[in-house]
């Protein structure tokens, strides 16, 4: 791809036209001899490689192909792992999400990291929102909770259940180290 200052042909709109398709090929841009500037942007932009114009650009070509796809090729490496976490995550959170069972997560402080939307639904929250929250403060106490099994479980280090009732309802509680 050539970029001119006078516009024969717009390397960036190209590179641009490449992202919007979601077309990931190597690309090397040929610029005015000095011009950092737009070499610098080419490059932040998602070109591979440079090359100044001139007489010598024919023989600078192979080796800056070269580099291109070598850049390439290492992106598309990160892009495949990070495509594949994202994917696996996602996965998680909708096995997570369509489990009926109340499901939460609590750090050391009974602060929420992460519930499922059963959990949520019963405080007709998206579970975002309560991200945060205290357990014992979402079942309406201060302090925590009287007998409360995450207790045992820091202390003892091994699964607990037992039954509680909360706002009426009985519930087995099953909490895990």
């Amino acid at each position: 791809v050539i970029d001119h200052a006078d516009g024969i042909v717009d390397g960036f709109a190209f590179l641009k036209g490449l992202r919007t398709l979601e077309i990931r090929m190597p690309t090397v841009f040929i610029t005015a001899p000095g011009d950092e500037k737009t070499a610098l942007k080419a490059l932040e932009d998602g070109g591979h490689e440079c090359v100044p114009e001139g007489k010598s650009v024919i023989d600078s070509l192979p080796a800056a192909l070269g580099r291109a796809i070598a850049r390439y090729t290492h992106q598309k490496s990160e892009g495949d792992e990070e495509w594949a976490i994202i994917q696996s995550q996602k996965r998680w959170m909708t096995i997570f999400d369509a489990i009926t069972d109340f499901i939460f997560i609590t750090d050391d402080e009974y602060r929420l990291v992460k519930l499922n939307r059963a959990f949520a639904a019963v405080f007709d929250a998206h579970p975002k929102e309560l991200i945060g929250s205290t357990c014992h403060e979402l079942f309406g106490s201060d302090e925590v909770c009287e007998g409360c099994t995450k207790e045992s479980v820091t202390r003892s280090g091994t699964p607990h259940t037992t039954e509680k009732k909360v706002r009426g309802d009985l519930y087995q509680v099953s909490t895990f180290p």
